[in-house]
C-alpha cells in the first residue's frame, strides 16, 4: 500500500478560505509488477453533523473497499465553523483530482465513487446532485468531473424540510433557512444524478429515516436508479457494526443482515463495472 496527501487547494490553484482544516488521503495499492492495472475508486466521506469528522466512518470503512482491489481516496473536509459551500467545494476538488490524475493513480477513470455517512451522506448527495452547481465553477473546464460515478448514503442526512437533522444544517448553513431548503437534496434530484445506494434503519433515532425515503421516492420520479435498503434495527452511525469500530460490550443492538451493507454495496458496484482491469 501507498499512502500518499495531497494539498487540494494548491492542486487547483484556489485560495484556502478562514476554518480551512481540510486533510485528503490517497491510499493506492502498489501496481509496480502491473503497469498497465487500473482500480476502480472510493472517496470516503466521515459523517459527524458537518461539525467534525468522525474516525469511525474513515479508515475502517476505507480498509473494507481498500481490501477488495479500490484505490481509496479519505476526505477529512472542513466543518463548523467553516459554513456553505467550503466542505461541497474540498469533496468536489477531491473528486475532480481523483478523475484528472486517473493515469498516475492507477483509477479507472469512470468508476469513481464516494460512499458518505451521516451529515457526510449529504455531502455525498451533494456531490451526486449538484455538481453542475454555480458554486463550482473556480474549477472551470474541469467541473465536469465532480459527479460520482455511482454514490453511497449511509443513514443520510438529506432533508431540511422533512423530519430535519437541524444540528446539521445549522453547522451547514448557520441561520440562512432559505439556503438549507436549497440544500435539501430531495428537491435537487434530476435525470443526470448519480446512480445511488442508500442504507438507513427504521431504529434511527438521530437521522430518522424518512431522509432516505424522501430521497429514494425522488430518485424513482426522476428514473433515476437507485439501489434502498431498510433494516428494522439499529440507531445512528453504526458504521461497519463490528469490532472494527466497537467492543464487544458496547456494540449496539441491531439487526444482523445490515452488517452486509458493505457486502451488498460491493456487490451493486460489481454490477455496475467497478472492478480491477488489466
Amino acid at each position: 500500500m501507498k499512502i500518499i496527501s495531497v494539498d487540494l487547494y494548491e492542486y487547483f490553484n484556489h485560495q484556502k478560505p478562514e476554518n480551512c482544516t481540510l486533510d485528503f488521503k490517497c491510499y493506492l495499492h502498489d501496481d509496480q509488477n502491473f503497469p498497465t492495472r487500473r482500480h476502480p475508486a472510493m472517496l470516503v466521506i466521515p459523517g459527524g453533523g458537518y461539525k467534525y469528522c468522525s474516525p469511525r466512518e474513515a479508515d475502517p470503512i476505507a480498509l473494507q473497499y481498500f481490501a477488495k482491489g479500490f484505490n481509496v481516496f479519505i476526505i477529512n473536509y472542513s466543518c463548523a465553523p467553516a459554513k456553505y459551500p467550503v466542505a461541497f467545494k474540498e469533496a468536489s476538488m477531491a473528486m475532480a483530482y481523483i478523475k484528472l490524475e486517473s493515469d498516475e493513480l492507477h483509477v479507472v477513470q469512470n468508476k469513481v465513487s464516494a460512499v458518505g455517512f451521516s451529515a457526510g451522506g449529504h455531502l455525498c448527495g451533494c456531490l451526486a446532485n449538484l455538481f453542475d452547481d454555480d458554486v463550482l465553477n473556480f474549477l472551470g473546464e474541469n467541473k465536469k468531473f465532480v459527479r460520482p460515478d455511482a454514490a453511497l448514503l449511509i443513514y443520510p442526512v438529506v432533508s431540511y424540510l422533512q423530519t430535519p437533522h437541524l444540528g446539521s444544517f445549522e453547522n451547514l448553513a448557520g441561520d440562512n433557512t432559505d439556503l438549507a431548503k436549497q440544500l435539501s437534496l430531495e428537491t435537487r434530484v434530476t435525470p443526470n444524478s448519480s446512480p445511488m445506494f442508500l442504507v438507513t434503519t427504521f431504529g434511527d433515532q438521530i437521522v430518522s429515516c424518512n431522509n432516505s425515503l424522501v430521497l429514494a421516492l425522488a430518485y424513482q420520479n426522476a428514473g433515476v436508479p437507485f439501489s434502498f435498503h431498510l433494516f428494522e434495527t439499529g440507531p445512528h452511525g453504526l458504521s461497519t457494526a463490528t469490532n472494527l469500530v466497537y467492543t464487544a460490550e458496547n456494540l449496539p443492538i441491531h439487526s444482523k443482515n445490515y452488517e452486509q451493507w458493505i457486502a451488498h454495496s460491493l456487490n451493486y458496484l460489481e454490477e455496475k463495472g467497478f472492478v480491477i482491469t488489466d
